[in-house]
C-alpha cells in the first residue's frame, strides 16, 4: 500500500540536494535512513504511520543532541506488515534549524567514515 500526494509520480526524483546515509539519528516514527538539507527518509515501525500530506514538527535525535524541524510527509509506502518508509521534506528552515541539520549531517558523515575505516583495517 502506498499513499502518495497527487504531485508525486512514481520514479520521479525531485531532490535538490544529495542524501547521506544516516545512522544513530532517530525521530518519533523511527530510524532515519538517509538525510539531506531538504528532507529525509525514515523507516517507520508504527502500525498507524502519519498520513501523506501531514505537516508536523519532528525532533531529530542523535547522540550529541537534537534539532526540531517543521516537516511535510510527502509519501508513506508500506514495505512489510506494519513497516513503512516515509519520505519527508523539511519546511520553513530558518538559520538555527539549518545549523542543527548541518550538525546532524556531519555526524552521519563521520559515522560513515568511521565504519569505512574500520572495514579497511580488517
Amino acid at each position: 500500500m502506498s499513499r502518495m500526494l497527487p504531485a508525486d509520480k512514481p520514479g520521479s526524483d525531485r531532490r535538490r540536494f544529495g542524501r547521506i546515509r544516516s545512522q544513530d539519528v532517530v525521530t518519533r516514527f523511527g530510524e532515519v535512513m538517509d538525510i539531506s538539507a531538504s528532507g529525509m527518509r525514515v523507516m517507520c515501525d508504527h502500525h498507524e504511520p502519519p498520513a501523506a500530506g501531514s505537516i508536523m514538527h519532528l525532533e531529530l535525535r542523535h547522540p550529541q543532541g537534537s534539532v526540531e524541524v517543521k516537516s511535510h510527509i510527502l509519501r508513506v509506502t508500506e514495505i512489510g506488515k506494519g513497516r513503512y518508509e516515509l519520505g519527508i521534506a523539511f519546511e520553513d528552515v530558518n538559520p538555527t534549524t539549518s545549523a542543527g541539520l548541518l550538525a546532524v549531517v556531519r555526524l552521519a558523515i563521520q559515522s560513515i567514515a568511521v565504519d569505512y575505516l574500520h572495514e579497511q583495517q580488517q
